[in-house]
């Protein structure tokens, strides 16, 4: 092992963040409390109330929660070869198939050349991935999708703070997925957050994140999966969202 390679990201955690986590620790509810709907409520702040939010166990299951609340569980889903392998994971979860389509050589992101040459009639969504916080040209790849019938889930997993467009990554398609591994602009150890403009497909999420639980304690109204975000990781993630901004200047001041 090369011990001096260069880590890709580190997490920053400070005694503020870990009041926030033991303060939670002085309550009885540790799931889906005020401290998960407090952390929904900044991040729609934080994304410029663009999109309502539902917080998920993870990246990986918020773009299958993403998936599976369009209605896509079948036919295949255009993504870039280029990403991480959870995206085509949570595409094959979902019932659908992964078609791989090249990336842009000199941006290294989907673009509609690359997503043209690979469609197919087959196609029911498109997932573009944000590799490492560069954005896909998103406005002209939602048209390029609306032409063709088929939404677009966003993968802004490495995009928390990015922005294209004028707007925050994460706000332009039907969807867009975060995730808050330690190795992103912020974490919560675990976790992710699914976005939307339509606040029906974000009420379906939140749905089928808690075992398809309806309005009532014990109505279950969906086939459903336990992929919650807890209060003890939600405290953590409204901490760090605080930082945020100090983490992406840090971040572009490294960058030069």
């Amino acid at each position: 092992m090369n011990r001096w390679r260069i880590p890709l990201s580190r997490p920053d955690i400070d005694d503020q963040d870990r009041a926030a986590v033991a303060a939670v620790l002085e309550r009885d509810i540790l799931s889906l409390g005020e401290e998960a709907l407090g952390f929904e409520h900044e991040f729609e702040t934080f994304l410029e109330q663009r999109c309502s939010a539902a917080c998920v166990s993870n990246g990986t299951a918020g773009l299958f929660l993403a998936l599976r609340a369009l209605g896509i569980d079948r036919g295949e889903v255009l993504t870039p070869s280029y990403g991480f392998v959870g995206t085509a994971h949570a595409i094959r979860l979902a019932g659908a198939e992964p078609r791989f389509c090249e990336v842009d050589p000199e941006t290294m992101v989907v673009s509609v050349d690359t997503l043209d040459e690979a469609w197919s009639d087959r196609v029911t969504a498109v997932i573009p991935v944000h590799i490492f916080g560069t954005p896909p040209p998103m406005p002209e790849i939602v048209e390029w999708a609306a032409d063709r019938g088929v939404p677009v889930i966003e993968d802004a997993c490495e995009a928390i703070g990015g922005r294209c467009s004028g707007a925050p990554c994460g706000t332009h398609g039907d969807a867009g997925v975060f995730a808050f591994y330690p190795n992103k602009q912020m974490t919560t150890g675990e976790g992710g957050m699914v976005v939307a403009r339509d606040p029906e497909i974000t009420a379906r999420v939140r749905c089928l994140r808690n075992q398809g639980r309806g309005d009532g304690e014990f109505e279950f109204v969906a086939e459903g999966f336990n992929f919650r975000l807890c209060e003890l990781q939600a405290a953590l993630g409204r901490s760090q969202l605080r930082r945020l901004p100090s983490f992406l200047s840090q971040r572009e001041r490294v960058a030069g």
